[in-house]
């Protein structure tokens, strides 16, 4: 009998860096386990084959794998594996823009007993909802989150997670426009991604550099960042990560004057966006785009763009309601 276990491992491992790889080995697993009649290896195929599709830009049918990984556990028990499904349909829904089953999936994470969530998801599900509030633009609420990830993450074993937090730390800091803060919690987080050589932090770490050195006016700098993180996204089909980075690039093309340049990457990284159907990614790029034709003196296409980011905006602030960030709020507190 094949060593399930044995790929299932493996399959952990290679998701940041072979993601590809990860989503066919994790469909060979998951016939494996049904051959074998071993529903709990099959459930966690099915997991960590909606993980790695989520992370190639398949929301639905990687939130559809995850779904079925829940639905064995309605015959049996799934220990961990429950936590880790919520985490993960959570990250579905918060990539798509649907912030209120978000927050419901990672308020029902925090809510299971110890035996059904591992300390590195519980530290997630805080990681998620400071991502959530900010989306929301409550960046004060959203640093406080984080933080607390940080408190949550310190011993060795959660080192990848700790990385995380800080790399979230940073991104709220520099929406409060704390620049030399940002960069400080950066250089913490460096030398752990660089140890985990995790792509997907490499690559947001990259792209807050680049964030950094745009503020700062270098923009050549920001620029061979941004190159870096959208090779390593494009590479590792890390769709989110390549439209989000895209429209920084965008961003820098326009301030350095760079018309076309800007143009053609935020064309794509809208392109990408819908496909996706990642409305937070296609109003950034939107309201990127009508700062470009307002200063190509094309009035028209700059009001449409605006309408449409204005439109989106509004769909994005109002999912979530005051009960709802209530209820967030107690969570951190707990």
């Amino acid at each position: 009998m094949i060593d399930l276990r044995a790929l299932l491992d493996r399959i952990r491992r290679i998701i940041p860096s072979q993601t590809v790889e990860a989503i066919a080995q994790a469909a060979q697993v998951r016939e494996l386990a049904r051959q074998q009649s071993q529903p709990l290896a099959e459930a966690e195929a099915l997991l960590l084959h909606g993980q790695a599709m989520l992370m190639y830009g398949r929301y639905e049918k990687g939130r559809t794998a995850l779904m079925a990984s829940l639905e064995i556990g309605r015959g049996i028990e799934l220990g961990t594996l429950h936590g880790e499904a919520l985490q993960q349909i959570a990250r579905s829904y918060y990539s798509q823009g649907d912030y209120d089953r978000t927050a419901e999936c990672w308020l029902a994470c925090l809510a299971l007993p110890p035996e059904r969530v591992s300390p590195d998801v519980r530290c997630l599900a805080h990681i998620g909802l400071g991502q959530l509030l900010y989306a929301q633009e409550q960046y004060e609420a959203a640093l406080a989150h984080h933080r607390h990830a940080v408190t949550l993450t310190l011993r060795p074993e959660l080192s990848l997670y700790h990385a995380a937090a800080l790399i979230n730390v940073a991104a709220d800091l520099l929406q409060l426009s704390q620049i030399d803060d940002a960069e400080a919690i950066l250089d913490q987080a460096l030398p752990l991604v660089q140890l985990s050589r995790h792509v997907e932090h490499e690559a947001e770490l990259y792209g807050l550099q680049a964030q950094i050195r745009l503020a700062r006016g270098d923009f050549e700098r920001a620029q061979r960042h941004l190159r870096v993180a959208l090779k390593l996204s494009r590479l590792h089909g890390n769709g989110w990560g390549e439209a989000y980075n895209l429209i920084t690039l965008g961003r820098c093309s326009l301030a350095a004057g760079n018309f076309e340049h800007a143009r053609d990457e935020l064309t794509q990284a809208l392109a990408l966006a819908e496909t996706m159907g990642t409305t937070s990614l296609a109003a950034r790029a939107h309201e990127v785009l009508a700062e470009l034709f307002e200063r190509l003196g094309h009035a028209t296409d700059a009001q449409r763009h605006l309408g449409l980011f204005r439109e989106l905006r509004a769909q994005l602030l109002n999912q979530l309601s005051a009960a709802r960030f209530a209820t967030m709020e107690l969570r951190l507190a707990n």
